[in-house]
């Protein structure tokens, strides 16, 4: 009986160590498909063609920055194995160079208007100018005051004591904090959209080739990411009839 459950735990040990590497080499390829700065952007889809003005209008610039949004991550967050402070980052950091990308293939005109407007937002709300977006610490102070002010909200609709706004641990704010940066990383400001988008989504003139072939490698990402959550699903190894 005990030699049974030796082997028993065996199996488990060797099952569970097979799938952290698989997820491991999942993880590598998910941080190698997905351009977290703009040097992996100009290798993929080429460096601006006119230094002076910019070689890409402003709708098709625009564009161009919804494709390499990193929206891909948000299907990674149904694998509960995956960090969520791991996707955030990525998100992050994804979120960056796609602006940086897109905006200086932008023409001039459109390029300026984009560094005044994130600079004067960043000054009117931290008092210096900077065309690049909030730091990570600024993206992570002004969430955790969105999903603290949320969860208030959402305990007063229920008519809920004072005593209940303790019910969630530090643990479950940080991964809540985390996931808000992930999905806020995929949106875009909605009134610069109407500025510069001219058509809807489904009726876009893609016949651009920068955004072709950023449409065609968001779709290679997506299917790596749907084929690596495949291989690491620890269905099998939950289910495994062992007895302690």
């Amino acid at each position: 009986m005990n030699n049974l459950l030796y082997d028993q735990r065996l199996m488990m040990d060797e099952t569970r160590r097979s799938y952290s590497e698989e997820y491991r080499r999942g993880m590598l390829k998910l941080r190698e498909a997905l351009a977290t700065d703009v040097r992996t952007l100009r290798d993929q889809f080429g460096e601006n063609r006119n230094k002076l003005w910019g070689d890409l209008d402003n709708e098709t610039a625009r564009r161009l920055y919804h494709t390499l949004l990193p929206r891909v991550l948000l299907k990674v967050t149904s694998n509960s194995e995956i960090r969520e402070d791991e996707l955030a980052h990525l998100a992050y950091q994804a979120r960056l160079a796609a602006k940086q990308y897109a905006r200086e293939r932008c023409n001039v005109p459109g390029r300026m208007f984009a560094m005044a407007f994130d600079g004067f937002r960043h000054w009117k709300a931290y008092g210096n100018w900077s065309t690049k977006g909030m730091t990570w610490d600024e993206v992570w102070e002004k969430y955790e005051r969105e999903v603290i002010s949320n969860m208030k909200a959402s305990r007063e609709q229920q008519s809920l004591t004072a005593s209940h706004l303790s019910d969630v641990n530090e643990e479950d704010l940080t991964r809540r904090i985390y996931l808000r940066i992930l999905e806020r990383s995929c949106k875009t400001n909605p009134t610069i959209d109407q500025m510069f988008l001219k058509s809807s989504e489904g009726e876009e003139n893609s016949s651009d080739d920068v955004v072709l072939v950023a449409q065609q490698i968001d779709q290679e990402i997506h299917d790596l990411i749907e084929n690596s959550l495949a291989k690491t699903n620890l269905g099998d190894v939950n289910t495994l009839n062992i007895q302690w």
